[in-house]
């Protein structure tokens, strides 16, 4: 087995659009820091004829302001594929440059792309990380997942499954067929979402109003708001359930339903042929929300570099003041709001001495331990909460404790394993206890595997010990 090298370089100069075909190999797109169109492959052939030159199969071409690349298929790295053998190509953009993108058989993924982009697949995965501008996915049998993202969003999929995290910006719009649609930590005000064949899952960060409409014909529709979200929700399904556990579910006309929660706030839609409707709350979004916002913050610091960088980081910095006055306003606990005020007067304090001339590093840290502090103190009231919501807080057993670190998991399941043959056993248990301890023990269970802290044999085990296959 070979590998070649090619590295080609492109200059950029009075261009806006880089448009790629690709039918060689498995392509990245990233962000290039020199200001030209950066081309790099490592190509795993198993053989092929002396002389050959195969930047011939790399073709480049202008049209107005748009840099054209043809990445041709190599007939010998078919047998890599199919090898050990992995190929990859590699285009580097400059900031601000709008990509477009189509493959037929091959992964495409983006990172760090500051303009718009518009990536078209047939049958192979789609995969986005931390890209920002206007952002047009389609893919016909393959999945799609998004990893921070912010802009305006259209996405389209005939089968696949979408998963999407750490979304925002001001539209959202998702067309799915046949595949579940999950999107958790978003932020939206406008959004909307309809599927064919699959289940629904949006998780939505606080917002002040906004409107969202979901539509699914065979599948759930599981809609998670901010604890402190107003809203006013009009739903209807034919066949199938409507849960909520923010507010009474009120008739309305035409056969919908209406769930309420405080004044103004969401407009929200949900439709569905077959399926539950289920809505509920989570407080973690409320700090995830604050957690974001300081993120923003670090990051407007440490790029500042003169005055309208100083703007933006002020413009930052108030956001991230409102996130935290909006969760001080949701507790009743006078120390605690005490402590979260204290925390966000040294966090104002500390921006506003901030002088891009100087370091930004201990900024950057202080604001650092400010976010700690504002972030640990949300967690213990959302912690309270959670254990107060119409039922008493359970007894300690091994699988409430944190075993995610490597050095402790055996011990996790040793412990999950033993205490639930117990639990089965019923020791000094009624049988709704043990109904109790075995669900929360399967939830952590699965909650583990998903998140790769055990494997699928791990859990297989552990699920038997209880029972639950």
């Amino acid at each position: 087995m070979k590998t070649a090298n090619i590295e080609l370089n492109y200059d950029f100069g009075g261009k806006d659009t880089v448009e790629i075909t690709n039918s060689m190999a498995p392509l990245h797109i990233g962000r290039s820091e020199s200001g030209q169109v950066e081309i790099r492959a490592e190509l795993s052939i198993p053989s092929f004829a002396p002389g050959t030159d195969l930047a011939e199969y790399f073709h480049v071409d202008e049209d107005g302001k748009t840099l054209e690349i043809g990445l041709e298929r190599i007939p010998e790295l078919n047998e890599a594929f199919l090898g050990t053998g992995r190929s990859q190509v590699w285009v580097k953009v400059p900031s601000g440059a709008a990509v477009i993108a189509k493959t037929d058989n091959l992964p495409i993924k983006a990172e760090g792309i500051a303009g718009a982009l518009v990536l078209h697949n047939e049958n192979g995965p789609l995969k986005l990380d931390g890209c920002e501008g206007h952002i047009h996915l389609q893919n016909e049998n393959g999945p799609i997942k998004l990893h921070s993202c912010a802009g305006d969003f259209e996405i389209r999929l005939e089968n696949g499954p979408l998963v999407a995290e750490k979304l925002s910006g001001e539209n959202l719009e998702v067309n799915s067929e046949n595949g579940p649609v999950k999107i958790r930590l978003a932020s939206f005000p406008r959004v909307k979402i309809s599927n064919e064949n699959g289940v629904i899952y949006y998780e939505s960060l606080p917002l002040d109003s906004g409107e969202m409409d979901f539509v699914n014909e065979n599948g759930i529709v599981n809609l998670v708001l901010a604890q402190e979200q107003n809203f006013e929700l009009d739903a209807e399904t034919n066949v199938g359930a409507i849960s909520s556990s923010l507010g009474a579910v009120e008739n309305a006309a035409d056969g919908h339903k209406v769930i309420r929660r405080g004044e103004g706030g969401l407009k929200i839609s949900i439709r569905t042929e077959n399926g539950v409707i289920k809505l509920s709350a989570d407080g973690s979004n409320d700090m995830s929300f604050v957690k974001m916002k300081l993120k923003d913050l670090k990051g407007a610091i440490g790029s500042a570099v003169g005055e309208e960088d100083m703007e933006k980081v002020q413009k930052t910095l108030a956001s991230a003041t409102a996130a935290v006055e909006k969760a001080i306003g949701s507790i009743n606990e006078e120390k605690i709001k005490e402590k979260l005020s204290g925390a966000l007067g040294k966090l104002q304090k500390a921006v506003e001495d901030f002088d891009f001339k100087e370091t930004s590093d201990k900024v950057v840290k202080t604001v650092d331990q400010i976010g700690d502090e504002v972030t640990d103190t949300l967690k213990s009231v959302f912690r309270k909460v959670k254990d107060t919501e119409g039922r008493p807080a359970p007894e300690h057993h091994a699988s409430d404790e944190d075993y995610s670190e490597p050095g402790i998991l055996k011990e996790f399941i040793r412990k999950t394993v033993a205490s639930t043959l117990a639990k089965a056993q019923g020791k000094d248990l009624s049988d709704s206890e043990k109904q109790a301890v075995d669900e929360r023990s399967r939830a952590k269970i699965l909650e583990m595997l998903e998140s790769g802290k055990i494997t699928a044999e791990e859990a297989e085990r552990l699920l038997k010990a209880i029972g639950r296959e």
